[in-house]
């Protein structure tokens, strides 16, 4: 079991609750799905350096600096695995995750890539990941990033959108 989660939503800040509460739909019905097969239970978020740009053209030691912005995204993204991990446990019991054990892992690069090959490298028989469009016309009924996925996956999917989505497709009588 591979569940596919965004963990700068994982924080409660105004405006992204919503996303908090997406997160931990996709954590019940994964970790659920995963105590019922007896299966593991693996937690995927991929995240991507920013890139600096323009602004390296004013430093000193470009790569030095690069370096450093990549490192200090990096730290930011652990600390919110950190607090992810924490919230998975007030989620589903200490018990529950002691009995499903499950396992976190960063991944650095495209999401639409590097998520697929972790997909692929565990084989699992299913993911639980959220679809949320944010963007585009692709966006509209599913996330750019969950529909970039859905189409290199074998395994079986669910998808999750989030409590209250309303579908901006209106059938004809």
């Amino acid at each position: 079991m591979v569940a596919s989660i965004d963990l700068p939503s994982v924080e409660l800040t105004d405006g992204n609750e919503a996303d908090v509460c997406l997160n931990r739909q996709i954590v019940e019905l994964a970790a659920s799905t995963a105590a019922l097969q007896q299966a593991s239970l693996d937690f995927l978020h991929a995240w991507q350096p920013y890139d600096a740009g323009v602004v390296l053209m004013w430093c000193d030691a470009p790569e030095k600096a690069e370096a450093e912005l990549e490192q200090g995204q990096y730290q930011t993204v652990q600390i919110a695995l950190s607090g992810f991990k924490q919230q998975v446990e007030r989620w589903l019991t200490p018990e529950v995750c002691a009995y499903l054990k499950p396992q976190f892992s960063l991944l650095r690069g495209d999401p639409g890539q590097v998520l697929v090959e972790k997909i692929n490298q565990l084989q699992p028989d299913l993911v639980v990941m959220g679809t949320v469009g944010r963007t585009g016309i692709s966006g509209l009924l599913i996330g750019n990033t969950a529909e970039t996925i859905l189409e290199q996956l074998t395994c079986s999917v669910l998808a999750v959108k989030p409590a209250g989505f309303v579908c901006p497709i209106q059938l004809q009588d």
